[in-house]
């Protein structure tokens, strides 16, 4: 069976401390963990490596508008409190803004059906106790947890149009305009106001009608967790994807891992190692503490093997991996206040190069049609250097 040959945290570990001159003792281990996230980090934000482009859509809300609102500042049940006197405010109205007398206002929290508040700063400051009406829209929507950066927003319900990236101060700058919700100009990206280490984009004038805006983002790698796992001894039977444990505490957090077989004597190594494994396959469910489903049947039996869990590296082999090993290296020689601190950062400095250059995925034009020189090797049989 052809696979794509997959690097593991472990296989990573074990190559900076064969770095470090093979001890395996506590603090090298740290150290080489440390430098392994430290370089996993990093890298993705090298260049915009063609490996971590995806597809993402974030999808608007129509604005609200149904009966009046009266706004009782305090004194009430709720300071700062909305109250609608008919319809019901809808689920996203936490997020969204309230324009009352043609003035925008923050909603903070939803109370009820009927009922929302405003931010303690951002409010009109006295009662309005004359119904009024109102437009409620959304403003902020969540991106992808795994969101870095984008290329243009396009609107795919409204024939491709696109509105206009803006720094987020000029985006705040526009708002002196005071424009009702309607199909979106400009638009930024700021931290989400609900989610702790989320992006969100941020449009303006509010969405008014419910449109998907699709585009393409570069993604942080996938986190990573298990490190070397390998307590008790594991059974698996040929043409079956469920494999046992025997003395082994498998937990949810291994979903996504690789689990790697050797033998009866020796843990599994990576493809470089003393005892390469035998096969490896990706956790796609875990039964139970001693019972986990892969993602295809074994080619081969194995009975109480030993064998090893850890997370894959979600790093690209062809161009992007020498980089990364030559970065984690770098951060390693900085962590343990090596002298070599500057050839190994010139070193990921060379392979960063030739990293970029390697990920140019596009060789249309070099085809055929093209007037290109075949060369064999007899061709060089007589040359001499220069």
């Amino acid at each position: 069976m052809t696979t794509q040959v997959i690097w593991t945290f472990s296989d990573v570990i074990d190559h900076l401390l064969d770095h470090m001159g093979g001890t395996s003792e506590g603090r090298n281990v740290r150290m080489s963990k440390r430098s392994i996230l430290s370089a996993y980090r990093n890298l993705s934000t090298a260049t915009n490596w063609s490996y971590y482009y995806k597809r993402g859509r974030v999808t608007t809300v129509a604005s609200y508008a149904t009966g009046t609102v009266t706004y009782d500042h305090a004194g009430g049940s709720n300071n700062r409190e909305v109250t609608l006197a008919s319809g019901t405010f809808p689920s996203w109205a936490a997020r969204g803004i309230i324009r009352i007398n043609n003035i925008d206002y923050a909603v903070s929290k939803r109370i009820s059906d009927t009922a929302v508040v405003l931010g303690i700063n951002n409010n009109p400051g006295e009662d309005v106790t004359t119904a009024s009406s109102y437009t409620l829209a959304r403003d902020s929507y969540t991106l992808p947890l795994d969101f870095q950066s984008a290329n243009q927003l396009r609107n795919a319900d409204k024939n491709w149009q696109w509105p206009t990236y803006v720094a987020p101060g000029e985006w705040l700058a526009h708002h002196e305009s005071k424009e009702a919700a309607n199909d979106p100009r400009i638009y930024t990206y700021m931290a989400d106001p609900d989610y702790l280490g989320a992006m969100a984009v941020f449009f303006y004038p509010p969405p008014s009608s419910a449109n998907s805006f699709d585009f393409v983002y570069q993604r942080t790698p996938h986190p990573v967790r298990i490190t070397d796992y390998k307590a008790g001894t594991l059974t698996g039977t040929a043409g079956v994807a469920t494999l046992t444990g025997k003395g082994t505490t498998w937990t949810q957090s291994m979903l996504g891992s690789i689990v790697r077989m050797g033998t009866l004597e020796d843990y599994p190594d990576g493809i470089d190692g003393l005892n390469p494994y035998q096969e490896e396959r990706v956790v796609t469910a875990v039964n139970s503490a001693t019972s986990i489903t892969v993602d295809q049947v074994l080619d081969n039996g194995h009975t109480n093997i030993k064998y090893r869990i850890s997370d894959p590296l979600d790093i690209e082999q062809g161009a992007m991996f020498e980089a990364f090993l030559a970065l984690a290296e770098a951060r390693l020689s900085i962590l343990t206040k090596s002298d070599d601190v500057g050839m190994k950062q010139g070193i990921y400095a060379g392979a960063l190069r030739l990293a970029m250059q390697a990920d140019n995925r596009d060789f249309s034009g070099q085809d055929g049609s093209a007037n290109y020189s075949v060369h064999h090797l007899r061709d060089f049989a007589t040359v001499t250097p220069n």
